[in-house]
């Protein structure tokens, strides 16, 4: 088992860590999670928060398994009353046959105000 923490940007406030898990010649896991938060005059702009779990299984040389989850929370904070979210997803997916392939590309963009009645 292997941990590691660390800063995650020199002009942000924030925190990374790395937990690594070998069982035997099969199993490997990997925990990651940062925290990055970066403060202006006057509040705070941005805050990233992402964790990253995977795990693989080997069944021999040549053919495995692997789960990835992910969760991310990013946020932009223009003024208190606006919030800008930004994100990208990229997956692909190869086997014997097929080189690398990309299967989905995602990309969103949001922004949120408070109307004050």
């Amino acid at each position: 088992m292997l941990a590691r923490t660390g800063t995650a940007c020199a002009p942000c406030r924030g925190t990374a860590a790395n937990v690594e898990l070998n069982l035997g010649r099969r199993v490997a896991a990997n925990i990651t999670h940062t925290l990055q938060q970066l403060d202006v005059r006057g509040g705070r702009l941005f805050t990233a928060n992402l964790t990253r779990e995977r795990v693989i299984y080997h069944f021999n040389i040549r053919t495995l398994v692997r789960a990835i989850a992910q969760y991310r929370d990013v946020s932009y904070k223009i003024n208190p009353q606006t919030v800008f979210y930004f994100g990208y997803s990229d997956s692909s997916f190869a086997d014997d046959r097929i080189d690398l392939l990309r299967a989905d590309r995602t990309l969103f963009l949001k922004i949120g105000y408070a109307w004050l009645l």
